[in-house]
């Protein structure tokens, strides 16, 4: 496997990993500081509306739908990263803000990458990190020089118009080329 420290990377490169690499992507997921005694989670939302809500009011209890799942109607969150196929959210709780999980230590449950669920809703001072299928992609482009200089070429115009995630993510990351080391 390849080494993808931030060290191996350009001056410019290493910033952009530290930084978001465009001010609508956020932190990359997993790098948010865990205070001692919290565990970093996961949970996942059904699509972007549903995000915008959580940004403005957090993940409600009240909106949970795992009864259409065969579960309880409550807050799941899980310590393993999520795929990139839906939108999801991040936080940082402790074992005693949770139901399914508040047996366990943080450390045992980032090891078991466990699914857990919480005591109530979790409120937006809460969430460190926001993020959608098209973010990876994005970040993918910014932070790779040679996928920069092919953005920057005009090698992807042809795919900026592609519905979905593709053509947002050839968007944003031009948007953000072209405006600069302001992004970094």
């Amino acid at each position: 496997m390849p080494d993808l420290s931030p060290q191996q990377f350009s001056p410019e490169i290493q910033r952009s990993l530290e930084q978001p690499a465009h001010p609508g992507l956020g932190p990359e997921p997993g790098t948010t500081e865990v205070a001692p005694g919290r565990v970093r989670l996961y949970h996942y939302t059904k699509d972007e509306e549903s995000l915008e809500s959580i940004k403005l009011e957090g993940i409600s209890q009240e909106r949970a739908v795992g009864e259409s799942y065969g579960e309880p109607n409550a807050v799941w969150a899980s310590a393993r990263q999520p795929l990139w196929s839906k939108p999801f959210v991040e936080f940082h709780a402790s074992p005693e803000e949770m139901n399914i999980g508040s047996e366990s230590t943080p450390e045992n449950l980032e090891a078991r990458q466990a699914d857990v669920t919480m005591r109530g809703s979790v409120g937006p001072e809460k969430i460190v990190a926001h993020n959608q299928p098209w973010h990876h992609t994005t970040r993918s482009i910014l932070t790779r020089e040679d996928m920069r200089a092919d953005l920057d070429a005009g090698e992807y115009d042809d795919m900026a118009d592609a519905p979905g995630d593709l053509g947002r993510s050839i968007r944003e990351a031009k948007a953000a080329s072209r405006a600069g080391p302001t992004y970094f």
